[in-house]
């Protein structure tokens, strides 16, 4: 008798691939972790693209007008003020 439950559980085990939880799980883990790690890296991306908190990235057009700006406060200041003019000549 044990020897023809076991024939036929390797047979209904052979006729038809059933859903195996095991390998569910691990695929779920799997892509959790997959999905994971795509965030961290776009997160660790996005902070090396902007700097310090609050500074554009370099090289971008952003960054390009602050120092256009900072550039054009600079000469406001110690360039066309006569109070600076003498000291930086």
């Amino acid at each position: 008798m044990f020897n023809k439950e076991k024939k036929v559980a390797l047979r209904k085990k052979e006729f038809k691939k059933t859903f195996d939880p095991e390998e569910a799980k691990q695929k779920r883990e799997q892509q959790a972790f997959s999905i994971r790690k795509s965030k961290r890296d776009e997160n660790l991306q996005k902070r090396r693209n902007m700097g310090a908190i609050g500074t554009p990235a370099i090289g971008s057009e952003e960054a390009l007008q602050q120092v256009r700006s900072y550039l054009s406060i600079y000469r406001s200041i110690f360039l066309i003020s006569p109070r600076y003019r003498s000291i930086y000549q």
